[in-house]
């Protein structure tokens, strides 16, 4: 779907980047769903963003700490 790609994904398509893509562990997920040092607003897109796309990259994970709305 149009709305699960990224930014990112948008440059990398437009310049003709090759990436690695790494993924993050399910253990870590679980930490960070756990750890009280993370908001209930990212821990919200974080088990939306789980749910939508299974498998998540460290990159979805940074997405997670911006600010605003991607540029």
């Amino acid at each position: 779907r149009y709305e699960d790609i990224d930014v990112l994904d948008f440059r990398v398509c437009y310049n003709g980047e090759w990436y690695n893509t790494r993924f993050v562990p399910e253990q870590l997920l679980e930490r960070i769903l756990q750890s009280p040092r993370v908001g209930g607003e990212q821990k919200a897109q974080l088990q939306k963003m789980i749910a939508t796309k299974g498998e998540l990259s460290f990159y979805d994970v940074f997405s997670l700490t911006r600010v605003g709305p991607a540029q």
